[in-house]
C-alpha cells in the first residue's frame, strides 16, 4: 500500500464502520427504551401493517365489552323495576283474596281500595321513573335497545334488548277495583296475568343477560388472543436486545480506538521529509 498523506483509507475505512455500528446501537437502544421490536416502519414494514391491523381490532374489542357491561346494566336497572312491580302485584293479589271473602264489611273493603289505588299510583310511577342515561326503561316509550359486542359493522356484532312495558294500564290493572267480593274475585285472575306478564319480561331481561354475559368472555378471549398476536410481532426481545446492546458497546469502543490509531498512521511520512 503506498504511503500517502491526502488520503487516509485506514482512518475512513475504521470512520465508516465505526458509523454503522453507531447507527445499530441507536437502533438498538431504542427498542430497549420503548419496548418495541418495530420502532419504525423500515424496521419491519410488513410486520408493522399486520401489528396495527391487531391492535386496532384488540382496542375496538375493549370497547366492545364495555358496551356489552353498560347493556348488562341497562338490564339490571330495568330488572330492578320489574322487581318491585312483582312484589306490588303480590300485595294486591292478597288484598284482592281478602277482598273476596264476604266476612269483610264495606268499611274494611274501602280500607283496602285505598291500598290498592295507591299501589297501581306506585306500579306507574316506578315505570315512568326507571330509566338509564335518560332512556326510559319500563314504560314503553323504548321498545329496545342495540348493544354494539362485537368489533364490525355487521348485525352478527350486536345483541338487541327488548324492554318490557309494565305501566298500570299496559298490565290491565289501572282500573282494578276491590269495592265488593265479587269484583275482588275477578280481580285476582286479573293481577295474575299481569304477573306472568311481568315475569315473562323478567325472564327475557334474563335471558338477555346471559347473552351478553357471554359475549363479554368471548370478547375477552378474542382480545387476549389479539394482544398476545401484536406482542409476538411488535414487542422486543430484552434478552437478545440486551446481548446486542452489549455487543455494539464493545464494538463502538474498539472503533473509536481502531480510529485513533488509523489517524497516527500517515504521521510517519513526516520522517522521510526531514
Amino acid at each position: 500500500m503506498a504511503l500517502t498523506v491526502n488520503t487516509n483509507m485506514s482512518a475512513l475505512s475504521a470512520a465508516s464502520t465505526l458509523n454503522n455500528t453507531q447507527g445499530a446501537l441507536s437502533q438498538t437502544l431504542a427498542r430497549v427504551s420503548s419496548g418495541m421490536r418495530i420502532t419504525r416502519a423500515a424496521d419491519d414494514a410488513a410486520g408493522a401493517a399486520v401489528a396495527q391491523n391487531l391492535s386496532t381490532q384488540a382496542r375496538s374489542g375493549r370497547q366492545a365489552i364495555r358496551n356489552a357491561n353498560d347493556g348488562i346494566s341497562v338490564i339490571q336497572t330495568a330488572e330492578a323495576s320489574t322487581k318491585e312491580v312483582l312484589s306490588i302485584l303480590d300485595r294486591m293479589r292478597e288484598l284482592a283474596v281478602q277482598s273476596s271473602s264476604d266476612t269483610l264489611a264495606d268499611g274494611e273493603r274501602a280500607y283496602i281500595k285505598t291500598e290498592t289505588t295507591a299501589l297501581i299510583s306506585e306500579i306507574s310511577r316506578i315505570a315512568q321513573s326507571s330509566e338509564f342515561n335518560g332512556i326510559s326503561l319500563s314504560n314503553g316509550s323504548t321498545a329496545s335497545l342495540t348493544v354494539q359486542v362485537g368489533v364490525d359493522g355487521s348485525s352478527d356484532s350486536q345483541v338487541a334488548i327488548t324492554l318490557g312495558d309494565v305501566m298500570a294500564s299496559s298490565l290491565s290493572v289501572n282500573s282494578l277495583t276491590l269495592s265488593t267480593a265479587a269484583n275482588a274475585r275477578t280481580a285476582i285472575g286479573t293481577i295474575d296475568t299481569a304477573i306472568d306478564s311481568v315475569n315473562t319480561i323478567r325472564a327475557t331481561y334474563g335471558a338477555a343477560q346471559n347473552r351478553l354475559e357471554s359475549s363479554v368472555n368471548a370478547m375477552s378471549s378474542y382480545v387476549e388472543a389479539l394482544s398476545g398476536a401484536a406482542s409476538q410481532i411488535q414487542d422486543a426481545d430484552y434478552a437478545h436486545e440486551t446481548a446486542e446492546l452489549t455487543r455494539l458497546q464493545v464494538m463502538q469502543q474498539a472503533g473509536v480506538a481502531a480510529l485513533g490509531q488509523a489517524r497516527s498512521m500517515n504521521s510517519s511520512v513526516i520522517g522521510l521529509l526531514g
